[in-house]
């Protein structure tokens, strides 16, 4: 059997005494179970062979997969079994999975038309990678490229050259590599350095861009995003960070979170005034993964603003043909506006496969069925059944806003539903029911993504509910409706998000809605104890506090056990001992309470904050975090992303203090350290401080913490005379005898889980 989960047991008994237990529950193994109580327990070997019945069988279900065996899972078995069993079996499997129509967390597609089904149902074998051997589907996707470069924009004149990938991830790493190769020989026709490439993004960016920027070993300079920016990339950051070394700014048309476009048009003319001043020539590549197969059909297309070929600043464009292009996932596409823009090194001549052609994808081998079923969806919808579709995904998309939000329960953060210019929730009141005949052309622009939070007002009326429960309450409806903080700097807000896709009907959308109003008003009229079952814990091991109760001549009141539990529940989380007795901790403070001829009430009343008192006391005494330390400038980018990092590694660590705390660990003194105290400032190091940091790091890199000093004495005097040599970020973990000089991730991860010197524990 696996580990014990601790449990915290509240109870009165008949003397109305508060009896505080710790639980230890088995955690069950259902793969040893079930092998445990096998009909053949001492013939182990009989589950592994295969006998007649393999192939004698007269339906799948009377193979020996029906009772006698379990399919192979991690293994190869060593020999076969029947198709129609193992498909059958595998089927059943399958079922397990949820409905795809239901997962309005993902912008990916999960409906296509009989006939494009067909199409790429009699051409799966087909690889794109064989151009001599199938000309027809290359010819298709040639004319997708054609298709998708003029409904972009391209200008008269210049020669679009793309091609398909097998996602949007695929597009955006080579429109970042198209755009760090220019980047790197015109640095070198100019004899400077290239060492040192940058690229801008904003902090709403999807993983993919920051992947590109890891793998292709640039500079990521993640800009933060506010309320202010409608949570996407902010134009005067962006001017703020650019510099001779950026090689393209990545703008998105669509950010996952939120669904806002981000102001392609402003970034362009910022950066057409910096080359103005400086020479100094920065491209864009838009990321219109979802955005580039929207914008064009919708009538309100970018709010009014250019975002594509039109400007002449725009040099690639990525979308994902499986998102809002309508197919099955597996297929992606990048256009450049013309092939000088595509640096011939990045492009490779095969001869091997019967005859000439070109690569310039990172993946070779690729199914060609899904460029079939797109040029399907093209040449099958045209421009006007494209607009239908992606008309009727927002008007449900707008509907969905406005319901949520005149319940008064709900405030969203996205905006297309909203009158274009209008950006502020000005209350249910004021919330206008849509017309008949309006577009999309009359609110706000962007993806049909529907982003929302609890209002303010429900936020104080109900804070005991939590809006994951939300989300957990909605997967037991086969909803998939995520739950998750908006970018850092804005991650305290925490946002539900549905995506309005094709196949999301009039009728779904009423059932949604629905659903998601009698899933908030259960919540509301629960109380604060059973909540707890719907109300993700951080602790990784998912201790969980147990609360039952009996009312005893009607003092015994839950409100005040739930407060309390909820209360000690937070300190065990913060507390950062691993052997501390809570089950005794608590009996200590109930003792006290015991004779009380105060009413139940009352007692607990002085009860609550005095228990928790005891125990913030008992354990402050018996654990001193490590300090780390992290000297911050806020302006510098590498210096935020240190803190992001910094931030969320003290988040885990202090799930994982958590979750040691609530196991059966038996080696307590190997303990890694499972929690640190987080120390940000922004004023530079003392003088002191300096030196102690240089022994950490070794006096030779006195110039990488102090502009242009030799040594440690040097840099002692430098920072002395002017504290803005300082060169933040550094991060210094000063009980262990450690420092990290700038943004080396791998460094400062290294750090944070390393043994500490000393590991304090605590036997009661």
């Amino acid at each position: 059997m696996a580990g014990l989960a601790k449990h915290v047991s509240l109870r009165s008994n008949k003397f109305n005494e508060i009896i505080v237990t710790l639980v230890d529950i088995d955690k069950i193994d259902p793969d040893e179970l079930i092998a445990s109580l096998h009909d053949h327990p001492h013939e182990p070997h009989r589950r592994h062979i295969h006998t007649n019945r393999a192939l004698n069988h007269v339906t799948p279900y009377s193979s020996r997969y029906a009772s006698q065996q379990e399919i192979s899972k991690f293994k190869i078995p060593q020999q076969g079994a029947p198709a129609d069993a193992v498909h059958q079996m595998l089927k059943d499997e399958l079922d397990l999975d949820g409905r795809p129509n239901l997962n309005l967390a993902s912008f990916v597609g999960t409906y296509m038309e009989r006939e494009a089904e067909a199409l790429m149902i009699e051409n799966l074998s087909k690889n794109m990678s064989d151009a001599d051997e199938y000309p027809a589907m290359m010819a298709m996707h040639a004319r997708c490229v054609s298709i998708l470069a003029h409904l972009w924009g391209v200008q008269k004149g210049e020669k679009a050259i793309g091609t398909a990938t097998t996602g949007s991830s695929e597009a955006i790493h080579l429109g970042g590599l198209a755009m760090k190769r220019r980047w790197q020989e015109k640095r070198r026709a100019d004899g400077k350095d290239t060492s040192n490439p940058n690229i801008i993004m904003g902090a709403n960016a999807q993983v993919a861009l920051e992947k590109f920027a890891r793998y292709f070993e640039v500079e990521a300079r993640i800009l933060d995003v506010s309320e202010e920016s409608h949570f996407r990339l902010s134009p005067e950051l962006v001017k703020k960070n650019i510099d001779e070394n950026t090689i393209g700014v990545f703008v998105i048309m669509g950010s996952t979170y939120t669904g806002h476009y981000e102001p392609v048009e402003e970034i362009c003319q910022i950066l057409d005034e910096y080359e103005k001043k400086t020479g100094v020539d920065i491209p864009v590549h838009v990321d219109g993964a979802s955005g580039a197969m929207v914008a064009p059909f919708t009538h309100a297309k970018a709010g009014g603003r250019k975002w594509n070929f039109e400007l002449s600043r725009v040099k690639s464009i990525n979308t994902s043909g499986h998102k809002f292009g309508l197919v099955y996932a597996g297929v992606g596409w990048i256009i450049w506006r013309d092939e000088s823009y595509l640096p011939k090194h990045l492009v490779f001549e095969l001869h091997y496969l019967g005859g000439t052609e070109e690569s310039y994808t990172l993946n070779f081998s690729r199914p060609g069925a899904q460029i079939i079923g797109q040029y399907f969806n093209l040449i099958h919808l045209g421009f006007e059944g494209f607009r239908s579709i992606m008309e009727n995904c927002m008007t449900n998309a707008r509907l969905l806003s406005k319901s949520l939000e005149a319940s008064g329960w709900y405030t969203c953060v996205s905006d297309i539903h909203r009158r274009r210019g209008e950006f502020r929730f000005k209350g249910a009141k004021e919330i206008v029911p849509g017309k008949e005949d309006e577009t999309s052309a009359e609110y706000n622009a962007g993806l049909p993504v529907v982003a929302f939070r609890f209002s303010d007002v429900f936020k104080k009326d109900y804070p005991q509910v939590k809006q994951v429960s939300v989300s957990t309450l909605l997967r037991t409806k086969q909803y998939i409706v995520p739950n998750y903080p908006l970018p850092p700097n804005e991650e305290k807000t925490e946002i539900l998000r549905i995506v309005v896709r094709e196949s999301m009907s009039m009728d779904l959308l009423d059932r949604l809605i629905s659903d998601i109003f009698e899933i908030t008003e259960t919540l509301m009229s629960t109380d604060a104890v059973d909540l707890q079952a719907y109300q993700k814990s951080n602790m990784q091991a998912r201790a969980t506090i147990t609360i039952t109760s009996t009312e005893q001549r009607g003092l015994w009141k839950m409100e005040y056990i739930g407060q309390f539990a909820n209360l000690i529940k937070s300190d065990m989380q913060d507390s950062h001992s691993k052997n501390i007795d809570v089950q005794a901790l608590i009996a200590r403070a109930i003792e006290y309470y015991s004779d009380t001829e105060l009413p139940l009430k009352e007692a607990m009343e002085g009860f609550v904050p005095n228990t928790v008192h005891l125990a913030r006391t008992t354990w402050s005494k018996h654990k001193t975090l490590d300090i780390i330390t992290l000297f911050h400038r806020p302006s510098l980018p590498s210096s935020t992303r240190v803190l992001t990092l910094l931030k969320q590694a003290s988040a885990h660590a202090s799930e994982t203090a958590t979750e040691d705390q609530a196991s059966d660990h038996t080696d307590q003194n190997k303990l890694q350290r499972t929690d640190f105290e987080l120390n940000i400032t922004e004023d530079p190091p003392t003088s002191d401080q300096l030196r102690t940091i240089l022994e950490y790091t070794g006096a030779r890199r006195a110039k990488d913490v102090v502009e242009g000093a030799k040594d440690a004495g040097d840099a002692v005097r430098r920072l002395g005379e002017d504290n803005k040599r300082f060169k933040p970020p550094v991060v210094v973990d000063w009980n262990n005898g450690k420092a990290v000089i700038g943004e080396d991730e791998s460094e400062i991860m290294k750090m944070i889980s390393q043994v500490p010197k000393e590991t304090d524990s605590v036997n009661v």
